[in-house]
């Protein structure tokens, strides 16, 4: 093999190597809080309905990686969506999947940056 196709053969294992491993393609687009996103989060779809963040409650399990994502009918201030208890600082308008891992069984209230959408966070 000459030069060419050599590098030719390396170029084409690396795109095979890259597109074979999702967890590293699907990382860069989640917005990291607490966890990692090795393939094992659990998603769970979130929107807005009126002023609420809907699903209500939003349930979520203890100890596992959990990928909030912006069904697309989030937008303005409740694209930032808090909770400071478990450290939850989503912004939506940054990256449509928020990852984190809670660590602390209980029902938690949510809100937008302003305080004005509000949802219920429930982890069992």
């Amino acid at each position: 093999m000459d030069k060419s196709n050599i590098l030719v053969a390396v170029i084409i294992l690396v795109i095979i190597g890259y597109l074979g491993y999702p967890s590293l393609t699907s990382a860069k687009n989640v917005q990291e809080g607490i966890g990692t996103a090795d393939g094992n989060a659990e998603v769970v779809l979130i929107g807005v309905s009126g002023s609420e963040y809907v699903p209500n409650p939003i349930l979520v399990k203890a100890g596992v990686p959990t990928i909030l994502r912006n069904d697309g009918s989030i937008g303005g201030c409740a694209m930032s969506v808090i909770q400071r208890e478990l450290g939850i600082n989503a912004n939506f308008a940054k990256s449509k999947d928020y990852l984190f891992t809670p660590t602390k069984k209980g029902t938690y209230t949510i809100t937008c940056s302003m305080g004005m959408y509000k949802g219920t966070l429930q982890v069992v």
